[in-house]
């Protein structure tokens, strides 16, 4: 919700009521009905699902400890990753 204010602030008017939550990633918007069908526009733009047509698997660690695992997991998928969903 964070990152989608910063991409909405620059088409909203100055005094435009964009509320973040970052604790539950919500984002409020108050508007006429033409600013808020713009900003649903830019959001169905930018608001991409990344996991679209993957699938993902939970399966208990059985010849590992979390210590042992998580570097690896970090490697794998942390920030400096180069996946798309790096560091969520």
């Amino acid at each position: 919700a964070t990152e989608m204010q910063k991409l909405l602030k620059p088409f909203a008017r100055d005094n435009a009521f964009l509320l973040v939550d970052p604790g539950r990633n919500v984002l409020s918007l108050a508007g006429t009905p033409d600013e808020l069908a713009n900003y649903q526009d830019t959001i169905d733009t930018f608001d991409v699902d990344w996991l679209k047509g993957m699938s993902i698997a939970v399966y208990g660690l059985q010849r590992a400890t979390v210590g042992e695992l998580m570097p690896e997991l970090k490697r794998m998928f942390g920030p400096d990753s180069g996946m798309p969903m790096a560091g969520m």
